[in-house]
């Protein structure tokens, strides 16, 4: 191991889980502007807002990819709601085993502030069948009605 990735596995991003090194990486993020859904509801802004988790093993392959989007608008004060919500899995392992939702949230709106949660269950299994540890990724897209967003993503 080079003393590059010596130093990526010991960063504050990153931790030991099991088998599976698990970080958070910074391209993780996109968003862009709805100008259809703009134009029905006469909001200053509408936003399709995703962001993902990826988890990483000690040989620096994905894992995973854990995927949250959220569609949401704002008058430049407030989050006028939030019309769609969303979660997947991408660049699934063979021994990553996406089981169920566990938790799923998103506050009350209009506000200010708008936070959308999604986290999942994920095993990883040997090919012959047996689960050998679980992973708990999450991803919280933080919304606001002045058109900025920002989100926190990891596991537990």
């Amino acid at each position: 191991m080079s003393n590059a990735q010596a130093a990526d596995i010991q960063s504050p991003e990153s931790r030991s889980e099991n088998a599976a090194i698990v970080k958070l990486v910074p391209e993780s993020v996109t968003t862009r502007l709805d100008t259809t859904r703009v134009k029905e509801v006469g909001a200053q802004g509408c936003w399709i807002t995703e962001a993902w988790f990826r988890a990483v093993t000690v040989l620096g392959a994905t894992f995973y990819k854990f995927h949250h989007r959220a569609d949401w608008c704002q008058d430049g004060n407030r989050v006028l709601g939030v019309h769609f919500r969303t979660h997947w899995f991408s660049e699934v392992s063979a021994t990553a085993y996406p089981r169920n939702v566990e938790s799923d949230y998103v506050t009350p709106s209009p506000s200010w502030e708008v936070t959308s949660f999604k986290k999942h269950l994920v095993e990883n299994c040997t090919f012959q069948g047996a689960c050998i540890s679980a992973t708990h990724p999450w991803v919280k897209l933080i919304l606001r009605g002045n058109a900025t967003w920002s989100y926190e993503a990891g596991q537990n």
